[in-house]
């Protein structure tokens, strides 16, 4: 494999920043394994291979409904339950565990601070948190406990009431849908206070099928825009549109330094850089809001928050030459949340035949990333490049059960998904780059970070 002398076509210089007004916060990283073998004799078990995820094409089957009412609605949840009995495994038996990965950083609420785990999602804007409020439905007792201590607004002195009955469907990777009502109170991220910040306090929470909402509490959204929620009538400004708008930032911008495994730590730097980035050797990506989703309701969601960019090509290059992998330019969706670099179904299969692979989901030993190709990518209208090596694209997770170290392939299949010109460039592109998102200059840039 080729490290190449220099991995960026192009750079971009960012003015040094002073302390005031930088915050920086740690980012831990959770892999979760599901094994699909235990999905349940129903249904639900062909979504495997689901066009963006297992999990999205499952709660499709809850969101269909609409929870017209709540006699459906406590229905659904029943059906929700993940079934005890397994179907007849396929294939080899450490192959059937889809794996993904979560990043989250402690912020809390109120005064006195009341803590919380978030997942760091660039996709998402609305900020929730389970209330107290919760237990005191018997059916809603044990999904709340789950979050404990939960949020008491008597016990913030700078709470404000509001009352304003509203729900939403937190559509990350690992999602909830949740029902309650809007408050208003100071968060806190890092040393930063965000004043008279409108959230959803959620007197009803459920996750969707396959998540692990008891590894956090809440999302702290960085989208750019307010999000498209077709589901929910909450759509409230974001954490990062409220630091922007209260004047907390030094820059207008964040940092992302995602982990590659789950025993390193990232940062989340807002307002500036990380101390060890040097911004001339970037490069910057001009924002492409020339696609929206066209009425597809996955697409007009992953369009709303703002981070997409125009990708001309992918290539997987190696000593022996470069397999071409995208040839034509596509919007890509760059978020945080999103684990996989999903692409249309014929482009994911050639890259994973790049790296050995047949079958969605699979993996390779991580001792033959030496031998594996880097992976090129030609962004914005001026086709800048920057390559990924294979210890930056593949998932990293030691299998516990089996005693494995896998490096599994994160390419997976927009399936029909794919015919609209879009791609998801997710946390497998994020993991070996720095990225900085300019809410400013309306671009995103990205430098190699070394291992």
């Amino acid at each position: 494999m080729i490290f190449p002398a220099s991995k960026i076509a192009a750079t971009v210089c960012i003015a040094d920043v002073a302390s005031a007004g930088v915050f920086r916060l740690p980012i831990a990283r959770t892999t979760i394994g599901w094994d699909i073998r235990f999905l349940g004799v129903d249904k639900r078990a062909e979504a495997y291979q689901a066009p963006l995820g297992v999990q999205s094409q499952l709660a499709q089957r809850v969101w269909k409904s609409r929870h017209e009412d709540e006699v459906k609605h406590e229905q659904s949840l029943a059906n929700l339950e993940m079934p005890s009995v397994p179907f007849t495994p396929f294939g080899h038996s450490d192959d059937e565990v889809i794996y993904w990965s979560m990043y989250t950083t402690p912020i809390s609420i109120g005064n006195p601070p009341l803590n919380l785990t978030a997942l760091v999602d660039t996709s998402w804007g609305p900020f929730f948190v389970p209330s107290a409020n919760c237990t005191l439905n018997p059916r809603e007792r044990e999904s709340c406990l789950h979050h404990a201590p939960l949020y008491n607004s008597s016990e913030s002195s700078t709470y404000r009431a509001d009352l304003t009955p509203c729900k939403l469907m937190y559509r990350g990777y690992s999602g909830v849908y949740t029902r309650g009502n809007m408050s208003q109170d100071n968060i806190h991220v890092a040393d930063m206070e965000i004043k008279g910040q409108v959230f959803e306090e959620a007197t009803f929470w459920h996750r969707t099928y396959l998540t692990r909402d008891d590894l956090f509490d809440t999302a702290l959204g960085l989208s750019l825009h307010r999000i498209a929620d077709s589901w929910g009538n909450f759509s409230a400004s974001g954490p990062f549109q409220n630091m922007i708008e209260q004047d907390l930032l030094h820059e207008n911008i964040f940092t992302l330094t995602l982990p590659r495994v789950d025993r390193e730590m990232g940062e989340l730097t807002l307002g500036g850089l990380p101390e060890s980035l040097d911004s001339c050797e970037m490069i910057e990506v001009p924002l492409n809001h020339s696609r929206t989703g066209g009425g597809d309701e996955w697409w007009d969601f992953a369009t709303s928050s703002g981070w997409q960019i125009s990708a001309q090509s992918i290539s997987m290059d190696s000593p022996s030459g470069s397999i071409p992998i995208m040839t034509s330019e596509h919007t890509a969706i760059i978020s945080s949340s999103y684990p996989y670099i999903s692409l249309p179904h014929d482009l994911a299969a050639a890259a994973n035949h790049a790296i050995g692979l047949e079958e969605l989901y699979d993996w390779v030993d991580c001792e033959t990333r030496l031998n594996l190709p880097n992976m090129t990518f030609a962004l914005g209208p001026d086709g800048l490049s920057i390559t990924l090596t294979p210890w930056d694209y593949l998932i990293e997770v030691y299998d516990d059960f089996f005693g494995v170290l896998k490096c599994v392939s994160p390419f997976q299949s927009l399936e029909s998904k794919g015919e609209m010109g879009f791609i998801m460039l997710g946390a497998a592109f994020l993991n070996g780059v720095w990225s900085v998102w300019n809410a400013k200059r309306g671009s995103i840039s990205f430098a190699n970070r070394p291992l």
